[in-house]
C-alpha cells in the first residue's frame, strides 16, 4: 500500500507543472488530517 501512496503522490507531482495547476491552499489541512487518520487507526492495532 505505501508503495501505491508513494506512486500516487509522484504522479500529481508530476502533473501540477505540467498543467500549470497551483496546489490546493487546504494542502497543509489535508496532510495533517492524513496523518491523524493513519496514526488513529494504527492506535486501533493490526486487528481493528
Amino acid at each position: 500500500m505505501w508503495d501505491e501512496e508513494k506512486a500516487h503522490l509522484a504522479k500529481f507531482n508530476e502533473l501540477i507543472p505540467k498543467y500549470k495547476a497551483r496546489p490546493s491552499v487546504l494542502l497543509p489541512l489535508w496532510n495533517v488530517a492524513g496523518y491523524a487518520l493513519g496514526a488513529g487507526t494504527a492506535l486501533l492495532g493490526k486487528e481493528a
